[in-house]
Order: C-alpha cells, then sequence, then structure tokens
C-alpha cells in the first residue's frame, strides 16, 4: 500500500521522505491515520518505529501546531463522569450490531467475571506474575475501548496491541481483543488484517460467531468470496440459525 500524496507531499517538506518506505511497511499511508492518534500517541509510535527524536519532534510539531507541550497530562480523559468504570465495548455482540460495538457498554460484573483469577489461570505459567499481567493487559485494554469509543481508531488498535503483546493466558481475553481490533482494522481500511484478526478471534473463542461474520465480511470487502463463504460456513457450523450471518451467505452467494 502506498503513502497518500499529502502524507508523500508533508514528509518532503520535512525533509524526512526518506521514512516513506518504512510508513507503507507499516501501513501507516494516510494523514488522517496520523492525526487521529493524537500528538502524544504519534510520538510513542514513531519512537518504537525507530524514528530519531528530531524526526519525531519535526512530523508531530507540523501535525500539531497549536499543541502545548505538557510533562505529564493525559492525552484522555480518563474517564467520563457518570461511570467510573470507564466505557467498554462490547465484544460478544451479535454480528447484526457489529458496526455499533464501540458504542455499547458492558456491566461491571461481566468485566468481572471475563477477568476473574480463575479464568486467568487456565494453563501453569510458573515465570509469570499473573496479577501484574492481568494488570496491565486490562489498563490496555481499557486504554483500548475508551478510544474506540471516540472513534480513534489508530490510538485503539496500537493499544489493543499492547494487550495482545502480553499474551495472557487466558484465550477468550485475547478473542474479544483481536475481534475488537479488528473492527478498528476494518474502519481504518486495512481488510487483510481485519480478516485474519477476526479468523484469529474465532479459533481463539469458537463461542465468538460474531468473529466469523466479520472475517466474512473483510473477505467479501476484498473481493475474496471464498473465503467469505468459508468463513460464514463456519460461523454456521457454532450457530445454524444465525440470521445475520444467513444473511451475510446469501450477499457472498450473490457476489460469487
Amino acid at each position: 500500500m502506498s503513502c497518500s500524496p499529502e502524507l508523500v507531499t508533508l514528509l518532503s517538506r520535512l525533509g524526512l521522505e526518506r521514512h516513506v518506505p518504512l510508513f507503507e511497511e507499516e501501513a501507516i499511508t494516510e494523514l488522517t491515520l496520523l492525526t487521529s492518534m493524537g500528538k502524544d500517541m504519534l510520538c510513542e509510535n514513531l519512537d518504537e518505529l525507530g524514528l530519531v527524536a528530531a524526526d519525531v519532534a519535526k512530523l508531530s510539531t507540523a501535525l500539531f501546531p497549536e499543541e502545548e507541550e505538557e510533562d505529564d497530562g493525559p492525552a484522555l480523559e480518563d474517564n467520563d463522569d457518570d461511570d467510573d468504570d470507564g466505557p467498554q465495548l462490547e465484544a460478544n455482540a451479535p454480528p447484526a450490531q457489529a458496526e455499533a460495538v464501540a458504542e455499547e457498554p458492558v456491566s461491571q460484573e461481566q468485566l468481572a467475571e471475563a477477568a476473574t483469577d480463575v479464568d486467568w489461570m487456565d494453563k501453569p505459567l510458573a515465570t509469570l506474575d499473573l496479577a501484574e499481567t492481568k494488570r496491565r493487559f486490562l489498563a490496555a485494554r481499557e486504554e483500548a475501548l475508551a478510544f474506540h469509543r471516540h472513534g480513534q481508531l489508530a490510538n485503539a488498535a496500537a493499544a489493543y496491541t499492547r494487550a495482545l503483546a502480553l499474551e495472557v493466558p487466558n484465550p477468550k481475553a485475547n478473542a474479544s481483543v483481536l475481534y475488537n481490533r479488528a473492527a478498528c482494522c476494518q474502519g481504518l481500511g486495512q481488510l487483510h488484517q481485519a480478516q485474519r484478526d477476526a479468523q484469529l478471534a474465532a479459533e481463539a473463542d469458537p463461542t465468538l460467531v460474531g468473529a466469523w461474520w466479520r472475517a466474512a465480511e473483510a473477505a467479501l470487502l476484498l473481493g475474496d468470496t471464498t473465503s467469505a463463504a468459508e468463513a460464514v460456513a463456519s460461523g454456521l457450523k457454532a450457530e445454524p440459525q444465525c440470521a445475520p450471518l444467513l444473511e451475510l451467505q446469501r450477499r457472498v452467494q450473490a457476489a460469487a
């Protein structure tokens, strides 16, 4: 995927055109993707990609000229005043509600159930600090959910990736994160990654039928009707009467 002319022009103006191949490799090809990150997240991501501090400063200043420098201020509000537990995504929402997933709250009871120590310790890991890993995972996921709810899809995808990197021993928790990252990737136009994330989510948690729906939809948007049909068939094995999957099956058959 090539960088947009606007992004290439900006990088050239700043003397950073040498980074174009790296941006293309990382699928950072649109200016809107960079600005959606916010200044703090942009700087963090560029640093992780290996850009030197001077180049990071040039690009962040060009994209966010009006922002004042802050030493400790948070990039976003920590939570909403009327919800002490912060916004959450309903990772297991029915496929018919998949496009609105970022707006659906879940109860504290559901979150507690998903994050119980019993679930977390579903296999022995002698060298893993489960309590600390769990804390970091939930913190990263909460950050991702907040970004996702506010439509900051690039930030949300990055935070979901950090949560997945912890490799927590909880397949269902990982599946929910993969499912939500797939939604972000699809929203960003990264359809191949969206399809892969959705497939991995469904494999990690076979009860997450919506993941097969999203995998099939991404494949259909890519014009891959064979993969779309396979994903629909896998979902219907788990839930034969799932109306959204049956409707998607009709669309796939029509496209084929």
